[in-house]
């Protein structure tokens, strides 16, 4: 009969450099996890309130509907991209009015641009650090597979026998930090791929957006102009 495998004996049995490699990949594993689950409901949030605004955002077509939408209580990327590119027309619109909208509109795409950064910086938050999960925890396993392949040796060549029971420890140390190592890896390198390609798909998004709001506000000007 197969007896099962205690894993909290390994662990209590092992050496104190694996306990460590141990402890690291534990607070690697919960940290990762508790950064795959609020980028998760960060992320949809998000996009709720993008989808609540562009809603809006749609049925505004003067500059005045435009200002009162800002006035309003939005959040999200949108409404901050739009709210830094409406202010900059305000704030030109009471210095100078609407002379050369052409190099002002060309001012306001770059300011919206700005915004886009900004808004590509906040998403991409905590992302780094599944990067370094992902890269480094398989890394870590695998040290502490080569400690306790050498501890194994090391108790083969002064044990008065060789047998399983001398070896046994070593092996079970480098195979459970192999496994720990593998665990904590496989869900950041997953989920940080996942969320790579949901954020690049959100700031093609907003780059859709404000080329979309700068052509709101060019066409408000070309008909003003023709009244």
């Amino acid at each position: 009969m197969i007896s099962s495998v205690n894993v909290f004996q390994l662990i209590r049995d092992a050496g104190i450099f694996v306990q460590l490699i141990m402890l690291l990949l534990c607070i690697s594993s919960v940290a990762s996890w508790a950064i795959i689950l609020k980028k998760y409901f960060s992320l949809k949030k998000q996009r709720d309130q993008d989808n609540h605004f562009f809603q809006f955002y749609q049925k505004s077509n003067s500059l005045q509907d435009l200002f009162q939408l800002k006035s309003s209580h939005w959040s999200g990327s949108f409404f901050r991209i739009f709210n830094q590119g409406i202010e900059f027309i305000e704030n030109i619109l009471k210095q100078r009015g609407d002379q050369n909208m052409d190099l002002t509109l060309s001012i306001v795409y770059d300011t919206l641009e700005n915004a886009i950064k900004e808004e590509e910086m906040r998403l991409d938050r905590s992302l780094i650090l599944l990067a370094i999960a992902s890269s480094a925890s398989p890394f870590l396993g695998l040290l502490g597979t080569v400690w306790g392949i050498m501890h194994s040796f090391y108790d083969i060549g002064f044990g008065e026998s060789v047998g399983l029971k001398t070896i046994a420890p070593g092996i079970a140390e480098a195979l459970i930090t192999t496994l720990m190592g593998l665990v904590v890896a496989i869900p950041a390198l997953v989920f940080y791929n996942y969320y790579v390609n949901r954020i690049k798909k959100q700031e093609v998004e907003m780059e859709h957006f404000a080329t979309d709001l700068v052509k709101k506000i060019k066409i408000n000007f070309l008909m003003k102009n023709l009244v």
